[in-house]
């Protein structure tokens, strides 16, 4: 499977920090829209390097998979799961597609990187959607047919 898209952003804000209430009023925090202006940017950079400014649209086809590989900047309990929604979000809104069609998301927390903390952001067609692995080879899941009971 090769990579559609593969980019390195910082590293998100979490989302519990993403939409604070005031009053009966939900918004978009002042973090959240920095992080997604980020990704934005990162995505037009890439695409700009590989002269896909304006064809990046047609490269990239659904179903997806989503690959996190997440550098935290420090020791606290940075939740994996939690950074996931934010740089869904953000990448899937840059690349014009919605992020429902993402069907595999796999994280990967490493170790803290104090330096440069981040988070390395894969995208691919999800090749294998619909299919079963068993013993390593794919094969397509099909309804069986009832056989009814052995006498």
């Amino acid at each position: 499977m090769s990579a559609i898209l593969r980019l390195t952003v910082p590293f998100p804000v979490s989302l519990n920090n993403l939409y604070p209430t005031v009053g009966k009023r939900r918004f978009k925090s002042p973090r959240a829209r920095v992080f997604e202006e980020a990704v934005v940017a990162s995505v037009w950079r890439w695409a700009i390097e590989r002269e896909k400014s304006e064809k990046i649209v047609e490269a990239i086809t659904p179903p997806f998979f989503l690959r996190l590989d997440l550098y935290p900047p420090d020791r606290r309990r940075h939740d994996a799961s939690n950074c996931c929604k934010v740089v869904e979000d953000a990448v899937f809104k840059a690349i014009g597609f919605d992020d429902n069609l993402v069907t595999r998301i796999e994280i990967v927390k490493h170790p803290v990187d104090r330096e440069r903390p981040r988070c390395e952001v894969t995208v691919t067609t999800d090749a294998g959607y619909g299919e079963e692995t068993h013993g390593g080879t794919a094969e397509r899941i099909a309804p069986q047919a009832d056989q009814g009971e052995d006498p």
